[in-house]
């Protein structure tokens, strides 16, 4: 096969092609929300034990940063330093752009790191938002070409606890924080609030290797709850607004269909329904598989 087609096949698949690939968990932390926010910190930890740190200097929301509760921003040897309160750690600030700079740097050697190389980087965070407000500042620090030259694609935790096997077995509540999961599975609080980037990062590792029951590889995780570059979801996930506009249209249906399973379930024996899906969870599931047909096709169902 001509190599230039299969390249293009890789690039425009929504499942990631097999490889060796290097898994890389990520946290970042940002002030502000939308198009105006800042990046304050990121952090990431690799399999082999490496970290990676930095912190920024916040350009519209100084006050913020110096207002942190656990994290502040405080002013140290004559350059602004986020001071961990908890350990008293100082870490200095730099540029978001120097900052981005840095992680991608940190993505080229950890890849090179042992023989053979990886191939690339899959990145496993918190959330798809955390996606979204990475891939947003990646675009606006003009590093995109750096950056997917080094990552093969992203996944979230969220994502696998929601879809994963071991995820719906340990988790009752569908939605939870990452907290909530960690606590979950360990039943160990932690105060992710409190601690750099490059630990939570650590954190949403073990969460990872505990969700799958193993360390991550190809089979049973990296193929089917990751997102590549060009995939649907990764374009859901960082361009929001067409799934948001639809989710507030189709409210009139869910609410139509929460009153339609009420109204069926009362006539039904407690213990039958102890079994079915909540009809909430139902509506939601039907609501964004026309969604997602309505998106495919470009028509209205």
């Amino acid at each position: 096969q001509d190599p230039v087609q299969l390249a293009e096949q890789q690039t425009n698949s929504d499942k990631l092609k097999p490889g060796n690939y290097l898994v890389v968990a990520l946290d970042i932390v940002s002030l502000g929300s939308g198009l105006n926010s800042e990046l304050y910190q990121i952090g990431a930890y690799s399999i082999h034990g490496e970290t990676f740190i930095k912190c920024i200097e916040p350009v519209n929301f100084k006050e913020d940063a110096e207002n942190d509760k656990e994290l502040p921003m405080v002013m140290f040897k004559n350059s602004f330093h986020v001071n961990n309160r908890q350990t008293g750690a100082m870490e200095p600030c730099v540029t978001e752009v120097a900052a981005l700079r840095n992680f991608t740097d940190f993505l080229a050697k950890s890849i090179h790191r042992v023989r053979p190389r990886f191939d690339s980087v899959v990145l496993v965070c918190a959330s798809n938002y955390m996606i979204n407000t990475l891939t947003k500042h990646i675009k606006m620090n003009a590093l995109e070409g750096q950056f997917w030259s080094r990552v093969a694609a992203i996944g979230s935790i969220e994502h696998l606890a929601k879809e994963h096997p071991n995820g719906r077995h340990f988790l009752e509540k569908k939605e939870s924080s990452i907290e909530d999961i960690y606590y979950t599975l360990f039943k160990r609080m932690v105060p992710f609030a409190k601690h750099f980037s490059n630990e939570k990062a650590k954190f949403y590792y073990e969460v990872l290797v505990k969700l799958l029951d193993r360390n991550p590889s190809y089979s049973n995780y990296l193929q089917e709850y990751t997102f590549t570059r060009s995939s649907r979801e990764m374009h859901k996930i960082r361009n929001p607004t067409f799934f948001l506009n639809k989710w507030e249209t189709y409210a009139p249906l869910r609410l139509f269909i929460i009153r339609t399973l009420k109204i069926e379930r009362q006539e039904m024996h407690e213990e039958d329904c102890r079994f079915l899906p909540k009809v909430d969870d139902v509506s939601k599931k039907i609501c964004r598989n026309l969604i997602d047909a309505e998106e495919r096709t470009g028509r209205s169902p």
